[in-house]
């Protein structure tokens, strides 16, 4: 049986072949979900968004002129989310710890509760990034976005979205560094610095 790409899939969807919208839905749905996990706390949530911009992908199917697909859906997706965070506000980063934190096989339990802490600030410092920031840099560090598909995403240029994932990342750096720096004496101590996030 030969498998399709997804260009040549919404490509057909595009034509009036519906049937193939459901091999796109089998394909991307569990991805989408887990980029709207990133950005709500409700697991109902996200599942409501990966309903919703399977909706948009099909209102808008005409709108899809080959190239990447998945920048073209994440435009959706972006575009859904930003529907329903402007009625709710977004409650944060949630399973950022699922996505974020390292493997290690045998940490101990005190660098577990320093991880666990320097998580919970990092989760903190990603909250207090206005929303645009927050987004460029789900779509580059968790999503793995190349920057043209974030500019195709963001609709701007790939130099535009360099500057703005820099941005971005040296406002994190700052918060971060912000909110270490408020910790209690008892509590303060080295924090792993974030270098692990770059552009």
């Amino acid at each position: 049986m030969e498998t399709r790409t997804d260009r040549e899939l919404m490509s057909r969807v595009r034509d009036g072949d519906l049937g193939c919208l459901a091999d796109l839905c089998r394909r991307h749905s569990g991805p989408l979900f887990l980029h709207f996990r990133r950005r709500s706390a409700s697991p109902e949530t996200a599942e409501d968004l990966v309903q919703e911009t399977f909706l948009r992908v099909l209102k808008y199917r005409s709108s899809y002129r080959g190239g990447s697909f998945r920048a073209w859906l994440l435009r959706l997706a972006r575009s859904a989310a930003s529907a329903f965070f402007q009625k709710a506000q977004p409650i944060g980063f949630s399973n950022l710890r699922e996505v974020a934190e390292p493997e290690d096989p045998g940490p101990s339990p005190t660098e577990l509760a320093e991880r666990r802490e320097d998580l919970q600030l990092l989760r903190q410092a990603l909250s207090l990034l206005p929303r645009e920031q927050r987004e460029i840099l789900i779509l580059r560090r968790f999503e793995g976005l190349q920057y043209r598909h974030i500019a195709d995403v963001c609709r701007t240029t790939e130099g535009a979205a360099r500057v703005r994932c820099h941005r971005a990342l040296r406002n994190l750096a700052t918060l971060y560094r912000r909110l270490a720096s408020e910790q209690p004496p008892q509590e303060k101590r080295l924090l792993t610095p974030i270098r692990a996030i770059r552009p």
